[in-house]
């Protein structure tokens, strides 16, 4: 008895828990139209290039978007979503992908962390 009531509280406490905490990532269609995804993808680029230059990870030059491969979409618990952008990067000669974690708090846009890949 005492077994199956510690049972009960412990699955009711973490079930509250993980509602409370978002985990689950959701797939974002591209659209070179949505403006606010687009201001988001050019601010982790304006960050992340001369970030990945300046640490040896890429060839210096100038770096563009070629293509986005996927992206994916986190709620926050404070209103403000996380995108990871998977895309194709270019210097006109070399090709590479790429990816960045950026966090959007509905105001501004900050890289988290970027890789090549």
């Amino acid at each position: 008895m005492k077994f199956s009531l510690v049972l009960i509280l412990s699955l009711a406490l973490f079930s509250f828990v993980n509602a409370q905490v978002p985990e689950e990532w959701t797939v974002v269609i591209w659209n070179p139209d949505n403006t606010a995804l687009v201001d988001i993808l050019n601010d982790g680029l304006q960050d992340a290039l001369p970030e990945a230059i300046a640490a040896g990870q890429l060839g210096a030059g100038r770096w563009s978007l070629a293509k986005v491969n996927s992206i994916t979409e986190q709620a926050e618990g404070n209103g403000g979503d996380d995108y990871l952008f998977n895309i194709e990067i270019t210097n006109g000669q070399n090709s590479t992908r790429f990816s960045m974690l950026i966090e959007n708090d509905g105001e501004e846009n900050q890289l988290l962390r970027w890789e090549v890949l």
